[in-house]
């Protein structure tokens, strides 16, 4: 294997296949790999871990420093279902497509320099490194104002022209399947209804709430089939700096609906397993 777990978060990792990797950077037979090492990005996680991997490489007798981005997503049986909305393997299989290298002006993904699988079922992306650290920060309004006019530009690309992708990895029901999920962790509702009856003198002048919550319950099948009916985009589902600029933090692509996108522009919920977006400089300066 080309890369090795050994205790907690240390990886070793094939000194020739990281060469390889680097010429694809700097396309130099003469370049040579002199040392690396990898630290991980934020904390690992059941499904994936993230780490960046500094090289010291000498070509020409001039030594320079590289880095790269590993992620490692690790199989998962109960998100095994191509129409998951977080289907396990979705990131590997649209880096590996070359479905980002289509994308609308304004907005791109870092460059992909190798997607494997290995016998264990894992699977390593070999990804840009864009160095955006210093970029990790609340936004003020006025930043996300305009980060939100250029992603509804680059959705709206979507409605005038610009083709959606079809390939069968993408989630085409992707509010369905949250739905679907969520239901099965929830409570049945009889006992929710105990549990509300027991809280009730805590909500004041707010004993309505369950019956709009019941009544909206039993509309969530009328709710979803009118979503099916609206224009489509391909869209991120969370929308937030945190997402944007971390390196451990990756856009998570779908096809799916416009009401979807106003939703999670709206709320701030943890990435997942996501794909690594950045605006592109001369959009989002100023």
């Amino acid at each position: 294997m080309i890369i090795t777990a050994l205790r907690g978060k240390e990886i070793k990792i094939d000194s020739a296949y990281l060469q390889s990797l680097l010429r694809r950077i700097v396309p130099s037979e003469f370049l040579q790999l002199l040392s690396w090492n990898c630290s991980p990005l934020g904390e690992s996680k059941e499904e994936s871990s993230v780490y960046r991997v500094s090289c010291t490489v000498k070509e020409n007798d001039k030594e320079q420093n590289y880095a790269l981005i590993l992620k490692i997503l690790k199989p998962d049986s109960k998100r095994n279902q191509v129409d998951h909305y977080y289907y396990w393997k979705r990131e590997a299989l649209v880096y590996h497509s070359g479905l980002l290298n289509q994308l609308p002006l304004g907005i791109r993904a870092p460059l992909c320099y190798e997607v494997e699988e290995y016998p264990d079922g894992s699977v390593c992306i070999w990804l840009e490194d864009l160095a955006i650290e210093s970029n990790q920060s609340d936004w003020s309004l006025t930043h996300m104002s305009k980060i939100s006019y250029l992603l509804g530009t680059y959705n709206g690309a979507y409605l005038t022209g610009t083709p959606l992708p079809t390939e069968s990895f993408l989630c085409h029901t992707w509010m369905s399947s949250w739905v679907e999920v969520c239901a099965a962790y929830a409570k049945p509702i009889e006992e929710q209804k105990v549990i509300w009856d027991s809280c009730v003198d805590d909500f004041e002048g707010k004993s309505s709430m369950w019956e709009i919550y019941h009544n909206n319950r039993r509309r969530v099948t009328s709710l979803l089939k009118t979503l099916e009916i609206l224009p489509r985009v391909f869209t991120h589902q969370d929308v937030h700096w945190d997402n944007f600029y971390r390196a451990i933090e990756w856009m998570r692509f779908i096809n799916s609906h416009r009401l979807a996108v106003c939703e999670h522009l709206r709320c701030r919920r943890r990435a997942r397993s996501n794909v690594w977006i950045c605006i592109t400089k001369e959009e989002s300066s100023s």
